[in-house]
């Protein structure tokens, strides 16, 4: 069942563009990373450190492995360094 994952992301004071950048960085690897069928990201209009990303996975397994590909690359210990708390994420599992 496809999924759609939502990471709510708060950068530290003055880390929001650097998250950002961050982000734009290692999104071509989301998606060409196997069963990633999309991935963006949007900054708050009111606040430069609120980041929401989505993505859309063919299934939470393939979410799953992709997420431990980022923990053992280093990237996931990266993100965290920008940020203020750890990320708020959600599972949506899609129904059409």
């Amino acid at each position: 069942m496809a999924l759609i994952t939502q990471f709510e992301l708060i950068a530290k004071e003055a880390n929001g563009e650097a998250l950002s950048a961050f982000l734009s960085e290692i999104l071509p690897g989301t998606l060409s990373y196997e069963g990633c069928e999309g991935a963006n990201f949007g900054v708050s209009e009111d606040n430069a450190s609120s980041v929401l990303l989505i993505e859309k996975w063919r299934s939470k397994a393939d979410f799953e492995a992709y997420l431990n590909w980022r923990i053992d690359r280093g990237d996931f210990a990266k993100l965290q360094s920008l940020l203020a708390r750890d990320p708020n994420v959600q599972h949506f599992n899609l129904t059409a």
